[in-house]
């Protein structure tokens, strides 16, 4: 949600001869904000509880992944509150710089449940797609290979642990 109207990322998407132009490609939401740089009133992701959460450790492997292969990951978070809840854990990927794609995509979330001061372990798989990219002159899906960063948190702009893996 944007904190000013200006800010937000596909502000004039009114169709014209009965069709509607998708100029900003996949730069919308808060892939939009990233490119742009934005702060948004509230991230995607944003939610509501009754008890505080930190995230504790972010376990990915294998540290080198080949072409279409999936991507599991664990991540440890304790309640930190004086209140039982449930907390949805969001990975990022964040891949090498190319033209149209998006600073960071979201791979994967799953949720947590936990009393006071207990520790819940999510296990998360990116799918292997998130690290490719479609290649429109071959009509395919591609594997750029290099570095990605895998964030994981609370929302697209409260990532709290960071980890690199590395596409072969």
């Amino acid at each position: 949600m944007p904190a000013r109207e200006a800010d937000c990322p596909v502000l004039r998407a009114v169709p014209g001869d009965g069709r509607l132009a998708y100029d900003e490609g996949l730069l919308v939401g808060y892939r939009g904000y990233d490119a742009a740089g934005t702060t948004p009133l509230f991230p995607f992701g944003h939610g509501l509880g009754y008890t505080t959460w930190s995230y504790e450790s972010l376990a990915a492997g294998p540290p080198v992944l080949a072409a279409g292969d999936d991507l599991t990951i664990g991540v440890t978070v304790r309640n930190t509150g004086k209140r039982p809840g449930r907390e949805v854990v969001q990975a990022y990927v964040a891949g090498p710089a190319a033209e149209g794609r998006p600073v960071r995509v979201l791979g994967a979330f799953g949720p947590a449940a936990a009393a006071p001061g207990e520790a819940a372990q999510v296990t998360l798989t990116v799918p292997a797609r998130v690290f490719a990219r479609y290649d429109e002159q071959a009509a395919r899906w591609v594997w750029p290979s290099g570095e990605f960063t895998i964030a994981v948190g609370r929302s697209s702009r409260d990532l709290r642990l960071h980890t690199v893996v590395a596409v072969a």
